[in-house]
């Protein structure tokens, strides 16, 4: 989808897929804490996410600011010093909707695939008190299941709201960035991780056969949908959000949509893919005017080694030993994360003026 090929013009909607898969890991990872410990370490589960999350976050923005220096040409500096800080407080998706959709945020800011991280770091505060509610007073999987039932008909509606009384036809549909109307695609995964431990993969051909065929009906998707596409905020994104589920109950069946999963070279992809989505987009814009610009295969075959080795090394030697608390253990993690943060703000403003 961003690309100079334009292969696919739905491909945004990939955003919803790895949606509805985060929420089904997430609440994974809270019902076992949960049914371990009988609660929820909420310090311990925040901390784990900004070691995930944060040290390729603070390397993109770090990567953005030396294009920005360097590669005079790639990007607008008008607002870099507010969408950096909005990236550091994971609300760049109310930026995007503050601006009114205007390109220099939506498509022309290095940041823009990050309005997603800021949305998911949103559900990552949010949810985990929910749970933790829950549990505290004695509620079941069946009481979050509620819960989380409920949120998706809020989202539903809140989006049907917002696309029938806020925006015209002819209006960029904003809501699309707005957490409360995708927070209905994350919390479809959420009822599916609160399934499986009663359901489980009821009959292995069946649910083979389901991810087969949600893989054909996303793959469709991606080759028609459209941005402007109003059943998209209609209650579509929780349509492609149900698919997305059956997509990842297909996968848990272990049978042959699981194994061409899990193939080595995807398996690989997978584990760098944070990398990838954070690292892509600046790379893409910082090359748009290299010399051999309009021969697109060309391009776009730069781009992809570009942004594969960068993400590959990101991964094996800052992501990993942080992740896995072998460099910066916690006393000093919160004092780099407030130093960078600060730090990276500062510059950010230093080169936008």
């Amino acid at each position: 989808y961003h690309t100079a090929i334009h292969s696919l013009p739905g491909g945004f909607l990939g955003v919803s897929t790895f949606f509805t898969l985060s929420g089904f890991l997430i609440t994974t990872l809270l019902l076992r804490e949960g049914d371990h410990d009988h609660t929820i370490r909420l310090r311990s589960f925040w901390a784990r996410r900004v070691r995930r999350l944060a040290p390729a976050m603070f390397l993109n923005v770090a990567m953005v600011l030396t294009l920005t220096v360097l590669v005079p040409s790639a990007w607008p500096r008008v607002g870099l010093g507010g969408d950096t800080v909005s990236v550091f407080f994971s609300v760049f998706n109310w930026r995007i909707i503050d601006a009114g959709g205007q390109s220099v945020i939506r498509f022309l800011s290095p940041y823009s695939p990050l309005w997603s991280l800021s949305l998911e770091e949103q559900f990552y505060v949010v949810f985990p008190l929910a749970v933790l509610a829950v549990v505290a007073l004695g509620g079941s999987r069946r009481a979050l299941a509620w819960v989380s039932g409920a949120g998706v008909l809020a989202s539903v509606l809140i989006s049907v709201f917002y696309s029938a009384a806020a925006f015209g036809p002819s209006a960029p549909l904003m809501e699309q960035f707005r957490t409360d109307v995708r927070m209905g695609e994350i919390l479809v995964g959420s009822l599916l991780a609160l399934a499986i431990p009663t359901w489980k993969v009821v009959n292995a051909r069946w649910a083979d056969a389901l991810g087969w065929a949600a893989l054909v009906v996303t793959l469709i998707v991606w080759q028609v949908g459209r941005e402007r596409q109003e059943w998209l905020v209609n209650g579509g994104l929780v349509l492609l959000a149900v698919v997305s589920a059956a997509l990842v109950y297909g996968a848990l069946a272990g049978g042959t949509f699981a194994r061409v999963l899990s193939l080595p070279p995807l398996r690989y992809l997978g584990q760098i893919s944070y990398g990838v989505y954070l690292f892509h987009w600046p790379i893409f814009l910082a090359t748009r005017d290299i010399a051999y610009a309009d021969n697109r295969p060309a391009l776009f075959l730069t781009r992809v080694v570009l942004t594969l080795g960068v993400a590959a090394l990101s991964f094996h030697f800052v992501e990993t030993p942080i992740r896995r608390g072998r460099a910066l253990r916690a006393p000093y993690l919160t004092i780099v994360w407030i130093v960078a943060t600060l730090g990276l703000s500062a510059a950010a403003f230093a080169v936008a003026t």
